[in-house]
């Protein structure tokens, strides 16, 4: 799984060579960073709004979760993380 500034999350299941979109029609495509559950692969966390702080960054609307490995998603904490950018997440491993 990877995500993009300006495209949403895609996903790979051939090393690469190409890709599907998670998340078309989502409410923000911008992502600035995707975390996976050590205790559990099927749950993903991404980062909405560039983390990079420049001038032309985009905010997000909260952070993405699945639980099923990306089949489908909800949007968290958009009241206090909304607007916002974030370049990184840390999982607590359990």
């Amino acid at each position: 799984m990877a995500g993009s500034a300006s495209d949403g999350i895609w996903e790979s299941f051939d090393s690469g060579a190409s890709w599907t979109t998670k998340t078309d029609g989502f409410p923000s495509l911008v992502i600035g960073a995707i975390a996976f559950a050590r205790s559990n692969p099927s749950v993903i966390y991404a980062a909405t709004g560039e983390g990079n702080f420049s001038r032309d960054a985009y905010g997000g609307v909260g952070l993405y979760k699945t639980t099923d490995a990306g089949a489908s998603w909800s949007v968290i904490g958009a009241s206090s993380l909304g607007n916002t950018g974030m370049g990184e997440i840390r999982v607590h491993p359990n």
